[in-house]
């Protein structure tokens, strides 16, 4: 690079319209001829650069007014290459790259340049978006990919594993180049066009070094014909890009340059606009006390008098900075405003405004005043572009959005304030932004002059005088991000040191900015001063080194530099270094809804804003009763953006209607940027986290794997709605399927043809198309099985051969995780992801566990996790732990089952958020929760005790229907010294007695005969509790309370008992802590302790409840119970153990 402080400024060429004669079109071959065939001449920007541009290989930059016709100077750059490539009778392989910063942009380039330059052989491909789902196996067969900075950098950080297709980058155009000064935005095209400059230099070096190699092994005459096309391939690497009017294009044109000489430079004045526009800045009063909301309403009531001066009744475009402002400004429009139409136009206007979706739109439209902005659904918005650009609608409002994406030219342009709303406050908008807005100014086939005018603050008038005259310096803001290209560029082994580093600094346009202007960028030396400014730099760049490898980042050995594996995640998915060290602030115990709720606070998600307008929708969408809700609701009224997010992504998870336009556009972006940061987090996690060595992380991995699928598929891991999932298969669709019971895989195989067909009013062969397809999809089979200490998996697909036949149903490389781990400890025990090819293929597959090296474990739960599909996961339950007598005292065995009022409530609490039934009163919604979580604390309790040849169970429960009341409202006054006191007499008793395995089910306090059983207490366990009394049978959805799933659980009651240990005497439960102390009342031995004695522990506290029941029913008609085999309890017996 030449030294910076000696370049001529003379290079840069200044050209007002006498200083050249207009070009024909017929200097262009004939064969590329029909791409220009609009015109017969070049307007006086195209005629200057032509030569340039047309004829050499040069790197040019232009700074030219918008409007002046700059994309013309991109074709004829790709025509050039075009004619060399012809001369040289190249056939191979060359790819041109198109940088944009809008995806709008783009999606016009494309539509208009697939057209023209697929006459010329070229096949041209768009690429947008922040996911990294394009492969370059997609690019291999297209010429000119048009793409956007963040797409291109996603791609380019893998380059060195497809060196041969960055070999063929021959054109490299940036569009739009003043970007450079937006602070988000800006650091990614600098760093991805340093890093092209980077990949030119690495290849060509590596291309020589292979010619000659050729020439000394003497292989010159065999290889004369490749060594012709390597000539080709070793053509430098062009940069053409084009700007708006800068003062300092120059500095452009440097960092575009090679070592030898900078790019050349062009820059134009206004003269040259093809339309002359006058641009007006006006000032108003701002009190010191005033907001810029209110700022801006005041200015909405000076539109009029603007209109009236300036728009001479032609088409006028108004920004503003809200949504809200848009709608605000249109009403006042509406009022202040008439306008007169032909009776065409107003037939027009009126056959539109029927189309809209939202109807409050349709009189501002037929007034004549339109509406533009991302909260309106797509459709209106491209009617009411097309009414605008036919000059059908004389007013459009919009946000400033609409100028960088959409070519809307007006005759005049309005910037209504220079605030914007942006991540919780008021900001000015970027230069490049207002520079685009004004640019929609002027239309070159109607008029010959055009007026834009800016509405702005007294105290910022001067700022936007000198920035309408091009006086505004572009600036460098690479060092606002500079941690995370840096360490792109070490994952890529471009920076291996820290020498290295500076020379890459070296080669960005912050060198030549900080070089030029140091004061800028908080360098207090004078430009003459070289070694002081590299000094500065290198603090810079040492800082963010330093700070990347305190985050584990990368390493920093001495001088030398290298990645981690985190550094290897952070740049693939182009994750910055905040959001990484947001994800290491894990524990090991997350559920799916606290991943969601960490990854909605990630540095990607800080353009997502909360508006005032959205605050009721979501809302409602939060809690609302009588009405669906999200699973897991805002505990507080929406407040922050990442509650926003949250509400979002689990209201789509759970197929709920989002009832506003803007917000359902905005989820397509939540979830396009939560697949990334869900794959790098389970990246993460299986690459780095479990690598340090600790095993209590079972829980997290399951729910990691889970988020991945969550976000992908768009819906929970255990939602109904799986036929969503399905080709031909909508929201609509998928509910109708749900609502007849068919809400899984296997409902669907079984239902006929004919049933789908009509449940969804379609006609045959739908059912059949379906059916097929559901039958092709893997049914996983996984069973657990020990003898000894080892555990045996085995993982098989029970439609193995349906598979085989069509893999590419779950594709080719389909896998699932196989995941085995220690609820109770969050101990996890394997992890392997399995292809599904290779378990049809093979049959079966089996994995061990030796349980010796786990002598905590009690129990091991195994999970198949599929990776795509939601509805196909299976898992096993296998109990582990020896159920023999042990030589274990009562006193350790209590503590290890007591559980306090505060375990109890967080269970409670569980179980009500994972209630299916949406449309239930909150009282019924309370008793059932309070039922289900004592009843499944008090069978896990059970379940646990040691084996003796039978137990008798005597457990009674206060009435939950009549009175009104729960067994939590009754525990819940408990002291915390009665509470473990009254749960230890009931275990005791538990332990003491011995009677036939139980059959379970609640009185009917109407009807006494015992065969006329009202309610099994399992039918508060979902749609699917069913009791066979006949024998002794239990089919329950248990929630799991360590995975936070729906554990479906099919067991016999007699299983659920085991035999009872040893008991010492002489200890009662402890009053402070829930535990068993023998200090206290010794007296008591619980031997011998009997009915009676638990009375002796109790106050009075049934008595009085059960006497307050408002009916004065009597208590035996108020007590469900244990049928223990032929027996049921004495009612004496029930208030001894209560």
């Amino acid at each position: 690079m030449p030294n910076l402080t000696d370049i001529d400024r003379s290079d840069t060429l200044q050209l007002a319209d006498s200083a050249y004669t207009f070009r024909s079109t017929a200097e262009i071959p004939e064969k590329f001829g029909s791409i220009f065939s609009c015109y017969q001449h070049f307007n006086g920007v195209q005629s200057r650069v032509l030569n340039d541009v047309l004829y050499t290989d040069k790197s040019l930059v232009v700074a030219a007014p918008t409007g002046s016709g700059k994309t013309v100077i991109f074709e004829l750059a790709i025509v050039s290459l075009l004619i060399k490539l012809e001369t040289k009778n190249y056939e191979g392989d060359f790819k041109i790259v198109y940088i944009a910063p809008i995806k709008a942009l783009c999606s016009e380039k494309y539509r208009d340049w697939s057209m023209k330059f697929s006459q010329c052989g070229l096949r041209t491909l768009e690429v947008t978006g922040d996911t990294d789902t394009t492969e370059y196996s997609m690019l291999q067969n297209y010429h000119l990919i048009i793409t956007t900075p963040e797409k291109w950098d996603s791609l380019t950080r893998k380059w060195k594993d497809n060196k041969h297709l960055m070999q063929v980058v021959k054109l490299i155009m940036i569009d739009e180049v003043h970007l450079l000064n937006d602070e988000s935005r800006g650091p990614t095209m600098e760093a991805v066009v340093s890093r092209m400059k980077t990949v030119q230099g690495t290849i060509l070096h590596d291309l020589r070094m292979h010619q000659a190699a050729f020439l000394r092994e003497g292989w010159g005459d065999v290889e004369e014909e490749n060594l012709d096309n390597e000539d080709i391939a070793t053509l430098p690497m062009r940069f053409i890009a084009v700007s708006a009017c800068i003062p300092n294009i120059e500095d452009v044109a440097v960092w575009l340059g090679d070592s030898e000489c900078p790019a050349i430079s062009y820059k134009f004045n206004e003269d040259m606009r093809p339309v002359r526009l006058k641009k007006v800045v006006l000032g108003f009063h701002c009190p010191d006390n005033w907001s810029s909301f209110r700022f801006s309403l005041t200015l909405m009531y000076k539109l009029k008098g603007i209109l009236l001066s300036h728009a001479s009744g032609k088409p006028t475009l108004i920004f503003c900075s809200t949504r809200k402002g848009v709608i605000q400004t249109s009403m006042v429009l509406f009022k202040d405003l008439t306008f007169h139409f032909t009776q065409h136009q107003r037939e027009k206007l009126y056959y539109a405004a029927n189309q809209l979706n939202e109807k409050k739109l349709k009189d501002l439209l037929l007034s004549g005043i339109g509406c533009h902005h991302a909260g309106i659904a797509p459709t209106d918005r491209y009617l009411v572009e097309d009414l605008f650009r036919a000059g059908y609608l004389p007013i459009l409002v919009a946000t400033s959005t609409l100028a960088m994406g959409v070519n809307l030219p007006a005759h005049l342009v309005v910037i209504m304030s220079t605030d914007q709303y942006v991540r919780g406050a008021y900001q000015e908008y970027p230069e490049s932004q207002v520079l685009q807005m004004i640019g929609r100014a002027g239309r070159p086939q109607y008029d010959t002059d055009a007026v834009a005018v800016i509405m702005t603050k007294n105290q910022l008038k001067e700022r936007y005088e000198r920035l309408v005259e091009g006086q505004e310096t572009l600036e460098s803001n690479l060092h606002r991000h500079l941690a995370e290209h840096l360490n792109a560029e070490i994952v890529l082994h471009t920076i291996t040191d820290v020498a290295v580093a500076m020379d890459w600094i070296h080669s960005t346009f912050l060198y030549v900015c900080a070089s030029r202007r140091p004061s800028r960028y908080s360098i207090t030396c004078p430009p003459s001063a070289p070694h002081k400014i590299e000094s500065k730099l290198q603090e810079l760049c040492m800082r963010d080194l330093n700070d990347l490898a305190s985050s584990g980042v990368i390493i920093l050995d001495g001088m030398d530099i290298k990645a981690t594996e985190m550094g290897r995640l952070m740049a693939r998915y182009c994750v910055t270094l905040e959001t990484m060290k947001l994800f290491q602030k894990i524990t090991g115990t997350e559920t799916v809804i606290d991943l969601i709720k960490l990854i909605c606070k990630s540095a990607e998600y800080s353009d997502i804003q909360l508006r005032t307008s959205e605050r009721k929708i979501l809302n409602c969408l939060s809690k609302n009763k009588g009405h669906e809700c999200i699973r897991y609701p805002i505990t507080t009224r929406v407040k922050t953006a990442d509650h926003k997010i949250n509400i979002l992504i689990q209201a789509v998870l759970g197929c709920l209607q989002i009832q506003d336009a803007g917000l359902s556009q905005e989820c397509v972006k939540i979830f396009r940027i939560g697949q990334r940061l869900s794959k790098c987090f389970c990246l993460y996690i299986t690459s780095c986290w479990l690598k340090k060595g600790t095993k209590n992380n079972y829980k997290l991995l399951l729910s990691s794997l889970r988020l991945i699928k969550c976000f992908s598929s768009r819906l929970w891991e255990d939602s109904i709605f799986v036929a969503r999932q399905l080709d031909r298969i909508g929201p609509s669709y998928a509910g109708l399927l749900a609502a007849s019971g068919r809400t899984s895989f296997a409902a669907l195989r079984d239902a006929s043809p004919r049933d789908i067909e009509r449940i969804l009013n379609k006609a045959p062969p739908f059912g059949n198309d379906i059916k097929d397809f559901v039958n092709h999809l893997p049914e996983y089979k996984l069973t657990a099985d020990k003898s000894g200490s080892i555990v045996t998996i085995e993982v098989s697909i029970s439609n193995q051969e349906l598979v085989k036949q069509h893999i590419s149903t779950g594709g080719a490389n389909h896998i699932s995780a196989l995941i085995a781990g220690e609820p109770t400890t969050n101990t996890l025990l394997l992890y392997e992801n399995i292809y599904d090819a290779y378990i049809a293929n093979s049959g079966k597959v089996i994995k061990t566990i030796d349980i010796s090296n786990y002598p905590e474990a009690k129990c091991i739960k195994v999970h198949l996790v599929n990776e795509k599909w939601v509805g196909l996961d299976v898992e096993a339950l296998i109990d582990v732990e020896d159920r023999g007598i042990k030589s274990e005292s009562a006193r350790e065995y209590l503590k290890r089952f007591a559980f306090s009022q505060s375990q109890g409530q967080e269970l409670i609490k569980e179980n009500e958020e994972h209630k299916k039934s949406t449309i239930v009163s909150q009282s019924m919604k309370n008793e059932n929760s309070a039922k289900m979580s004592y009843i499944d604390k008090l069978k896990e309790r059970v379940k646990m005790l040691p084996n003796t040849p039978s137990l008798k169970l005597k457990r009674g429960f206060q009435s939950l229907g009549s009175s009104q009341r729960s067994i939590d409202s009754y525990l819940s006054r408990d002291t915390i010294q009665e509470r473990p006191q009254k749960l230890g007499v009931i275990e005791n008793f538990c332990l003491q007695n011995e009677a036939k395995p139980p059959k379970i089910f609640i009185k009917d306090h109407q009807q006494r005969s015992s065969s006329s059983c009202a309610t099994t207490i399992f039918d508060n366990f979902g749609p699917s509790s069913s009791i066979k009394r006949q024998d002794y049978y239990v089919n329950y959805n248990q929630f799991d309370e360590y995975t936070g799933d729906n554990l479906n659980m099919n067991c016999s009651i007699s299983e659920l008992y085991t035999p009872a240990p040893e008991i010492e005497s002489g200890f009662i439960p402890d009053e402070d802590a829930g535990i068993y102390d023998e200090t206290q009342l010794n007296h008591h031995s619980l031997r011998s302790l009997n009915m009676n004695d638990a009375s002796d522990l109790e106050d009075n506290s049934v008595t009085r409840e059960l006497d307050e029941v408002q009916d004065n029913r009597k208590v035996n008609d108020l007590i469900p119970t244990f049928d223990l085999g032929e027996d049921l309890l004495l009612n004496e017996d029930i208030h001894s153990i209560m």
